[in-house]
């Protein structure tokens, strides 16, 4: 069995666009997924595996934020 970290990320963290724009904060965790909490606007989803980097305040993602409605989900996808 194989150690993947990302699986270690929580509710609570902010997320943020590879090139640091923040993008809202993990709201959920459901399998491949992140729910991202948007103040004001709905919520969406994204994908783990686009995970770029973690901390234990803050998810980096691999993509900018210009890209981010590439991204998006609006369900998960299993």
């Amino acid at each position: 069995m194989t150690f993947d970290p990302v699986h270690e990320i929580s509710a609570g963290l902010t997320i943020h666009s590879e090139d640091g724009e923040q993008l809202g904060t993990v709201k959920e965790v459901e399998g491949a997924y992140l729910k991202v909490d948007v103040t004001l606007q709905p919520d969406y989803w994204l994908r783990r595996s686009d995970v770029l980097s973690f901390t234990n305040e803050r998810v980096t993602m691999s993509f900018a934020h210009a890209d981010l409605d590439a991204h998006k989900h609006h369900t998960v996808e299993e």
